[in-house]
């Protein structure tokens, strides 16, 4: 019997891309304020009305990795169909100049699509 070939790729699968086919959305976010500078929000990740918190809750975030440093960076996913980078900005941003018992400033804080997803 014979059989087709095959002679175009599938380009959905990219070594060193970010794919999904749930339509989760993946980003990059790095928590600043006003002047640009990455916020230290190791701090605030244990307890009810801290950053953390707050960023889950206003993104309707699904999953998420925060970063053990200064960096004030962490990986969200979110539904795709809801978010894409510059209105996840816009909510995190619009969580004001006094986030969590720290008063973290939020409001220069930048999202990017992730280009990657890496696990550890």
């Amino acid at each position: 019997m014979a059989g087709i070939s095959r002679v175009n790729g599938f380009g959905n699968y990219v070594v060193g891309s970010y794919r999904s086919s749930a339509n989760i959305g993946a980003y990059l976010v790095t928590v600043k304020n006003a002047s640009a500078s990455a916020q230290d929000i190791r701090a605030e990740d244990d307890a009810a009305n801290e950053v953390v918190e707050a960023i889950m809750m206003a993104t309707n975030a699904i999953g998420s990795s925060f970063t053990d440093s200064t960096a004030g960076t962490a990986t969200l996913l979110v539904d795709g169909s809801q978010h894409d980078a510059a209105s996840l900005q816009a909510v995190l941003r619009g969580l004001g100049t006094a986030v969590g018992p720290n008063d973290i400033d939020m409001s220069g804080t930048t999202v990017a699509a992730a280009s990657t997803l890496t696990a550890a």
